[in-house]
């Protein structure tokens, strides 16, 4: 049961084109840190080695969860 649902947690994140679980927690870490910093840079910050954020992929994740700013720190 367990591998299941986290085979469909995964395909959903996929499709979806959603951070996974710790690289949102990582997202969150990084607004808290830095309430100023813009799309870009917080890409930059959560990418790792072999494991590229897309800002696309962040800015999704920030609007599906009502979390994204209207102001110059998310611009491109």
């Amino acid at each position: 049961m367990y591998s299941r649902q986290k085979q469909t947690r995964a395909t959903r994140q996929e499709v979806a084109g959603f951070p996974t679980d710790s690289e949102a927690v990582e997202i969150l870490v990084q607004l808290i840190r830095h309430p100023d910093i813009g799309i870009l840079q917080l890409a930059a910050e959560v990418s790792k080695p072999g494991k590229k954020i897309a800002p696309d992929m962040i800015r999704r994740f920030l609007d599906f969860h009502d979390l994204l700013k209207k102001t110059s720190a998310t611009k491109r």
